[in-house]
């Protein structure tokens, strides 16, 4: 049963070396769970590769904008090398100001997906398919399963400590805060429990009051 195991494990991993032209860190990470593997890849492959109506270079690059939220470099930078392979304009890469009025209507929902999911309503999806630069609804379905695959994934590969690939470079995407716990992957020297619950505490009496729309959804 282990060889067997072992076999198939191998075996999704050639898969994903063939779909990347890499074998990435989260690969071999989540290598450790085959069967999640497996769905895993297929997913992905799926919606970045497969039949859909968004142009390759637009998935790509919702995926930045999905990582660019969290300030996930690992995958930014990942998503950037896929997005220049697919032809996309490198002048995207400056930031959202330089993309099409269509991809920056999108930057409310995904900050909507990514922070405060629940507060997500129709007056969102209709605002993106009507008017100029309008989407259809299949686009829209389509850009909102991208965003929500890559803000989960970012939590993945924060959570696992995910490293950056080698032929990554530093990218100003990146936090302070976070560029120290990734370079060093050791936690803050001298912060206990106590000190941890007294910064949730403040950032929670920081929060803004909540909408009288997401009072109602809680």
């Amino acid at each position: 049963m282990g060889h067997q195991g072992n076999f198939n494990t191998h075996v999704l991993l050639i898969d994903a070396f063939l779909q990347n032209n890499r074998l990435d860190h989260v690969t071999q990470v989540m290598g450790y769970h085959p069967k999640y593997l497996d769905v895993f890849l297929r997913t992905q492959n799926f919606i970045l590769r497969g039949d859909g109506p968004l142009p390759y270079d637009y998935r790509h690059y919702i995926a930045i904008m999905a990582a660019g939220r969290h300030q996930c470099s690992y995958l930014i930078q990942l998503q950037k090398q896929e997005f220049i392979m697919q032809g996309g304009d490198k002048t995207w890469l400056k930031g959202l100001a330089y993309t099409p009025q269509k991809l920056r209507n999108l930057y409310e929902i995904n900050k909507i997906l990514a922070h405060r999911p629940w507060l997500l309503n129709k007056s969102h999806i209709q605002k993106l398919t009507k008017g100029s630069n309008n989407w259809s609804l299949s686009e829209v379905v389509h850009a909102i399963v991208l965003l929500v695959h890559f803000h989960c994934l970012c939590s993945f590969v924060c959570g696992c400590g995910v490293r950056e690939e080698l032929d990554h470079t530093p990218t100003s995407e990146r936090t302070q805060e976070y560029a120290t716990q990734q370079d060093t992957g050791e936690p803050e020297a001298g912060v206990g429990v106590d000190t941890l619950m007294q910064r949730m505490k403040t950032l929670s009496e920081q929060t803004e009051e909540f909408s009288a729309e997401e009072r109602a959804k809680r």
